[in-house]
């Protein structure tokens, strides 16, 4: 089993009256089951994004766990989870007018003892860090980034596009949910991070990758990056995820903190 600490935070924020933020995190439940780490964030202007969030982490959660144990086939049961949590969503939302519409963002992370396997939907992010490099593994879901892949916009104007918050993918919005995934070897990962769009609205991933290496610690790092967050306009509600994955070989800290929790 591979050997974590972990710490997460999250905020409101300075401008919103509620956090629409929602995470998870399960500790294996056998030794060869995977640690799991997921955040969720309630689609802005949407009635019931907080709903949506909490709702479908829950389910995504539930349903990976409930069935890796009756198959090999990790990538299809994260896919599938996805697909409940979306039919779900759809569901809630046309038997009550109120949350007819809502929707959510998810990153949604397994770490086993030799891969990283990664399912998400919308911009909320996974970063890994890798040999004291910050890499950001997940591609946001949103209109700029499509307009980038068919060559309508540059990387420069993608920055600073005026719809840089406009999704094109989220759970609940679509009758077919459209997840993607990445899968990686977890061997020499040194540092696992997820956060909502909250957090890199105002923290560049230079900052990340430089808070990591001057704090080395999970708790401090997900402090100093909602401070930071918050310092700039706290625009939105920001969380994060700080996984720090040790060694095997190695003795450092050997016992993990285990909890489980939706938040």
């Amino acid at each position: 089993m591979v050997n974590i600490v972990w710490a997460s935070l999250s905020d409101t924020g300075k401008v919103k009256d509620n956090n629409e933020d929602h995470y998870a995190i399960i500790s294996p439940q056998y030794p060869e089951f995977p640690y799991i780490f997921a955040i969720s964030d309630g689609v802005g202007g949407r009635k019931g994004g907080d709903l949506a969030s909490a709702k479908a982490i829950q389910i995504i959660s539930d349903y990976f766990v409930w069935h890796l144990s009756e198959s090999q086939g990790a990538p299809e049961i994260a896919q599938k989870a996805f697909e409940v949590a979306n039919s779900e969503l759809r569901l809630a939302g046309s038997l009550n007018a109120e949350l007819n519409g809502m929707g959510t963002t998810v990153v949604f992370a397994a770490l086993f003892d030799d891969t990283l396997q990664i399912t998400w939907i919308g911009d909320s992010r996974a970063y890994i860090v890798k040999k004291n490099n910050l890499e950001q593994i997940t591609v946001d879901h949103t209109l700029p980034n499509e307009l980038l892949k068919r060559g309508s916009i540059t990387e420069k104007q993608l920055k600073n596009h005026p719809c840089k918050h406009h999704l094109v993918r989220a759970l609940g919005i679509d009758e077919t949910a459209k997840p993607e995934m990445v899968r990686l070897p977890s061997q020499d990962l040194e540092w696992l991070i997820l956060c909502t769009d909250g957090l890199y609205e105002h923290v560049s991933d230079i900052e990340i990758q430089g808070a990591i290496q001057k704090l080395n610690d999970p708790a401090l790092i997900t402090k100093k990056l909602i401070q930071m967050a918050l310092s700039r306009g706290g625009t939105d509600n920001v969380t994060v995820i700080a996984v720090k994955i040790i060694d095997t070989q190695t003795k450092e800290n050997k016992a993990s903190k285990k909890r489980f929790g939706i938040f």
